[in-house]
């Protein structure tokens, strides 16, 4: 199985944190990263699986599915500074990323089931490429749900389907 954090640092840092090695930055330090604005957490036993093979040590976060406020600590880990350096970027990017997919998905779900409480929000298979497992993560966490995961799945007829297979069968009736 691939390891799309390891995808994601050799993407960010393919030949190492010139800055860092620049200012012979060393020792150890702490990352908190902060909200800007409400939201609900997500992946966040993810982020801290990476941070843990990093040799980091996780000290706080926020739980999956839990809301925090502005200016809260949603994660905070501590350890060597370089791999902090490295790891910042990317880890501010994907919490970004999947805590507002998260909210933006309970926000959906609360509003929906004002109008019918058995009424379910679902997404599609349409996610980002590598970042597929982590959005439909996010949906879930928010209270959503997926009615499709891939194209291994389940069968889903689209009318480009029926399109090309009426083509096909005029192709076949014209042959003979």
């Amino acid at each position: 199985m691939i390891d799309f954090f390891d995808l994601y640092l050799t993407e960010d840092c393919p030949y190492g944190d010139e800055t860092t090695e620049f200012l012979e930055i060393e020792g150890n330090g702490r990352i908190r990263i902060k909200s800007r604005e409400h939201g609900v957490a997500a992946c966040m036993d993810d982020l801290s699986a990476f941070y843990r093979k990093n040799g980091l040590e996780v000290v706080n976060m926020v739980p999956n599915g839990d809301e925090f406020n502005p200016n809260d600590v949603i994660f905070e880990a501590q350890g060597d500074l370089p791999t902090i350096f490295k790891l910042w970027r990317i880890s501010q990017t994907f919490l970004s990323m999947v805590c507002s997919i998260a909210s933006k998905t309970r926000f959906a779900v609360e509003l929906a089931r004002k109008s019918n409480p058995d009424i379910m929000v679902a997404t599609s298979r349409k996610t980002h490429p590598g970042f597929r497992k982590y959005e439909l993560k996010a949906v879930k966490t928010g209270g959503g749900d997926h009615h499709r995961n891939s194209l291994s799945d389940s069968i889903l007829v689209t009318q480009n389907h029926l399109d090309v297979m009426v083509k096909q069968v005029d192709l076949r009736a014209m042959r003979k």
